[in-house]
């Protein structure tokens, strides 16, 4: 094989003619070029100060909202022994006690005034039942009797099951006879 002869006059002018990467300047970027960078940059950033806002509240109303269903899963046991306690203060009221009771009584109705109020603190309020109309979504009718007289159909009649809301939402149902 023979072995090319390569003129070098060709070759240095090509190495002349070839810059380094490095060597290439840039173009200077025109004042319009910059204002639009600029402009873009700041459109992103206003996005990105958006889409952060959006997150936040989103993450606040999540953590509300868990927030209420914790307290209703704990709440609910806690009616049940509040319901027995109030029910308990009431057969007690009715009954003939001795007086050695009597301030065990009075011990048990302070007991009962504090779950109240802490009851109350926490957002828990009875729903009134007695003489309104029937409303599905926040009594729940377990029974329907005749109406008596002056009382118009769908007024509840009484309580079997006090109902309570927690921050305006129903935690549990009143359950209520309903007139006919």
């Amino acid at each position: 094989m023979e072995k090319e002869h390569v003129n070098p006059n060709v070759e240095a002018e090509a190495a002349a003619t070839e810059q380094p990467a490095a060597e290439v300047q840039e173009e200077e970027p025109t004042l319009e070029q910059v204002q639009a960078d600029l402009e873009r940059m700041r459109e992103q950033l206003l996005r990105t100060a958006a889409d952060f806002q959006n997150f936040r509240r989103r993450t606040e109303r999540e953590l509300t909202r868990a927030a209420q269903a914790t307290k209703k899963r704990v709440l609910g046991p806690v009616l049940e022994v509040y319901d027995d306690v109030a029910r308990a203060l009431e057969s007690a009221r009715t009954q003939d006690l001795p007086e050695a009771c009597a301030g065990l009584f009075q011990g048990f109705e302070l007991v009962y005034q504090k779950f109240s109020v802490a009851l109350q603190q926490l957002g828990v309020e009875p729903i009134d039942v007695q003489g309104v109309p029937f409303d599905e979504h926040l009594h729940e009718a377990v029974m329907r009797q005749p109406a008596p007289e002056g009382v118009a159909p769908g007024t509840i009649l009484s309580e079997v099951q006090r109902g309570y809301l927690l921050d305006g939402e129903v935690l549990r149902h009143a359950r209520v006879v309903v007139a006919a």
